[in-house]
Formats: C-alpha cells, sequence, structure tokens
C-alpha cells in the first residue's frame, strides 16, 4: 500500500523544465528571428544571420543597442539600450510567435518557473490563475495592438504611436497605469489574446 502511494506521488511530481525544454530559435510576431541560447544557468536572446541588426540611431546620444526578452503574460522580445539596466518602449517590444508549445520558451533559471503555452498563435503564461485569459492588462494590450507591425515601422514613427495608442485607449480603462484592466475583443488591428 505504501509502495503504491509512493508511487503515485511521485508521479504527480512535474520535473523543473530545463534547456532541453526550450527551442532554440524565436520569431516573433513581425515574423523576426532570433537565437535562444540556453545552458543550466539560463537562457539569453541571440542574433541570428537574418536578424534585424538593433539600432537606436535615432534616440538621442544613440545608445548601444541590442534584445532583450520581458515576460509576464506574454513573451515578448524588445529592442532596448543594453548599457542601460532596462530602456525600451511597447513600440519596440513584439510577442514571441508560435505554432506549437515546443516553439515557446521556458524560463526556469529563477526560483519561479515561467512556462509558456501556445494560445493563438502566441507564447503565453500557463499560469492561467495569475493570467487569466479573459483579462487583460494595458501593459499586454500594447503588446498585442503593435504585434502585427515590421519592428521597422514603430522604431521612431509618431503615426504607428498615435494609432496604436487609440486602440489601447479604447480597450482600456482611463486610469493609465501598467496594471489597468482591458476590454476584450481588442480593437481590430491588435492580436487577440
Amino acid at each position: 500500500m505504501c509502495v503504491g502511494a509512493l508511487l503515485l506521488a511521485a508521479s504527480c511530481i512535474q520535473a523543473r523544465p530545463g534547456p532541453e525544454d526550450n527551442p532554440r530559435e524565436l520569431t516573433d510576431s513581425s515574423g523576426a528571428r532570433f537565437a535562444w541560447e540556453c545552458d543550466y544557468q539560463g537562457c539569453s536572446i541571440g542574433l541570428l544571420q537574418e536578424t534585424p541588426t538593433p539600432s537606436l540611431e535615432f534616440w538621442p546620444g544613440s545608445p548601444a543597442a541590442g534584445y532583450r526578452t520581458t515576460w509576464g503574460r506574454l513573451f515578448a522580445v524588445c529592442l532596448a539600450d543594453v548599457e542601460d539596466e532596462w530602456l525600451s518602449t511597447p513600440a519596440w517590444c513584439r510577442p514571441v510567435a508560435c505554432q506549437s508549445r515546443a516553439d515557446c520558451p521556458q524560463v526556469f533559471e529563477y526560483e519561479r518557473v515561467y512556462s509558456y503555452e501556445c494560445r493563438h498563435g502566441l507564447c503565453q503564461n500557463a499560469d492561467k490563475e495569475t493570467w487569466p485569459p479573459d483579462f487583460l492588462k494595458r501593459k499586454d494590450a500594447w503588446l498585442l495592438c503593435y504585434a502585427g507591425y515590421p519592428r521597422a515601422e514603430t522604431l521612431n514613427s509618431l503615426d504607428a504611436h498615435i494609432e496604436v495608442g487609440g486602440r489601447v485607449t479604447d480597450a482600456c480603462t482611463a486610469d493609465v497605469t501598467r496594471t489597468t484592466s482591458c476590454t476584450l475583443p481588442l480593437p481590430f488591428g491588435c492580436r487577440q489574446p
């Protein structure tokens, strides 16, 4: 009886993901492809031959540009100032696209594991209690409304920012904090979560 209980308990324990549970490449919603390099310390974003060259030459002081990742409900790749701790804007970020869970990163290097699954063609957090599918924060609405734009069109474009800003304003409550809720479905032109 005890042996059966031990076997049942062992089968319920899920193994912590590791580097082998991650893809080798990520593709964002604009179609840009990136290397995703993992070892037992964690994962980092890298460049492939076809990855758009990171550039912030339009930004005052022309900071050193590179790519960083951010995660929460959505896993995203952002153009960023790599010398600053984190200088980026929603216009420079795109959610990671997928066809299956195998395309989605698994963040395992912290105490809390962030597991991503493929839902509606985007890598979304598998923890539906923390990130319910029917609730969307304003910061995620920005990502979803920029999702369809090629990266080059939103680097320094006021037109795109006004257009996307209008969509986010239409969908989200007047409180402009990053945690405000938004009405689903999002307006035409935005990806749906």
